[in-house]
């Protein structure tokens, strides 16, 4: 039962493409939400099942973050359905 490499490396890298379409949907989302200089401060820490984890990197960015929390969820959910829930906390 030898798996090909070549079938590895396919599965691979079609499993990369899904991983970063996700996150470019999600940071597109983050984008329209939030302001610029918030922004600076949020990153993606990463996307399990039906959550979205973000990082803060200061308190006054998580405040910022859970006043748009509900609206980025329901911009997320306009292209990735699965989500459920967004969590976030400070680095």
């Amino acid at each position: 039962m030898a798996i090909h490499i070549k079938d590895i490396i396919s599965n691979f890298i079609s499993s990369k493409n899904k991983s970063t379409e996700i996150y470019n949907k999600i940071n597109k989302a983050l984008k329209e939400i939030l302001d610029e200089e918030t922004q600076k401060y949020i990153t993606i820490d990463g996307v399990k099942e039906r959550e979205v984890f973000f990082l803060a990197e200061s308190s006054l960015a998580l405040y910022n973050f859970n006043l748009v929390k509900k609206e980025l969820l329901e911009r997320i959910r306009e292209s990735l359905t699965q989500i459920e829930k967004i969590k976030i906390s400070v680095k």
